[in-house]
């Protein structure tokens, strides 16, 4: 990727501050076939039922970063669990929210929340407006989930902003979703090391994230349980497009590339390096997003324009499933 130095000694201020979306109908409506015979009458698309996993993508700088730190590309930033016990849709989720503070201490000092039960709406609003549904594991004691999760809800039992695993007095997205499922008889789920970026580490030091293992989202999903994906924000080509996007940057960001090569700090909020909105405005560009395309083609003239924008970069071929996960 060329290169355009940016000293990091910004604070990573959104670090689960979510972008929010404004309700509306679905723009994208995709279902795995061979689970779903076809879409639900509801507003939703996806037949819904407790204790699906839902998780979230989202196309902010910020959840960037995030995506940069996970071993293997994925798009997930966020998940949680879904609940329709109480007739309405709701989801449990583990989540903290930034409060602007004052002097030289990290944003992750300032960020508080809880586990918490919200509605589909207001999940999908608060997490960019994109989700994708999956069965439960095989075998699970849903009742022994939802009283986990309940139990927690009514504890208040604060949000992690610091990613510690090991500590489950506060609890992030994905290690409350998985202690949840072990709680209903899954076997425990390991986390994996950070991406060795040393850029991404000398960042992580500074928010306090001292623990190097992470859950990624993805660890709690699983290709063959895959129901559906809805959008309120992006038909599906320009999910597909988007995916794509967010992998060339992905694969191109190296163990020694650095941060401010992809994102900068503008006042308050953290966007894209401009050689980079350049790239990502020209692959939306490049198609129609009401026209249907194919992973292989969104992914070859997307790499293309990669290239072209970012520098030649030879690796190995991002698999469709990571774009269109009917491919899985």
């Amino acid at each position: 990727m060329k290169k355009t130095w940016l000293v990091l000694t910004f604070s990573v201020l959104n670090t689960i501050v979510s972008s929010c979306v404004t309700a509306g109908e679905l723009l994208t409506t995709q279902v795995n076939v061979k689970l779903v015979d076809s879409p639900s009458p509801s507003k939703w698309g996806v037949p819904l039922e407790t204790g699906q996993i839902v998780v979230t993508e989202s196309p902010i700088p910020i959840n960037t970063l995030y995506l940069l730190l996970y071993p293997q590309y994925s798009p997930f930033i966020h998940v949680g669990i879904v609940d329709v016990s109480g007739g309405d849709v709701g989801v449990y989720e583990a989540s903290g929210t930034y409060k602007l503070g004052m002097g030289s201490a990290p944003p992750t000092d300032n960020i508080s929340g809880h586990v918490r039960r919200i509605s589909l709406d207001d999940y999908l609003q608060e997490n960019g407006g994109t989700a994708t549904f999956y069965q439960p594991p095989a075998g699970v004691d849903m009742s022994k989930v939802l009283a986990y999760a309940q139990h927690h809800v009514d504890s208040k039992t604060p949000f992690d902003p610091y990613f510690n695993y090991r500590d489950r007095s506060s609890l992030y997205c994905s290690e409350f979703v998985a202690a949840a499922f072990e709680a209903g008889g899954v076997p425990a789920y390991s986390t994996v090391p950070m991406k060795p970026n040393r850029s991404t580490q000398v960042v992580m030091a500074w928010l306090k994230v001292n623990d190097r293992d992470i859950l990624p989202v993805d660890r709690l999903t699983s290709t063959a349980r895959w129901l559906g994906t809805i959008s309120q924000t992006y038909t599906l080509t320009e999910l597909k497009v988007d995916r794509t996007v967010k992998a060339e940057l992905y694969q191109r960001f190296t163990d020694n590339q650095k941060l401010g090569n992809i994102l900068a700090w503008e006042g308050m909020n953290v966007a894209f390096q401009p050689l980079v909105a350049q790239f990502k405005e020209q692959a939306f560009a490049a198609f129609d997003k009401d026209e249907f395309y194919t992973a292989e083609q969104v992914l070859h003239k997307v790499g293309e324009l990669a290239d072209e924008s970012l520098g030649d970069f030879d690796a190995g071929n991002i698999s469709e499933c990571k774009i269109d996960f009917s491919h899985c």
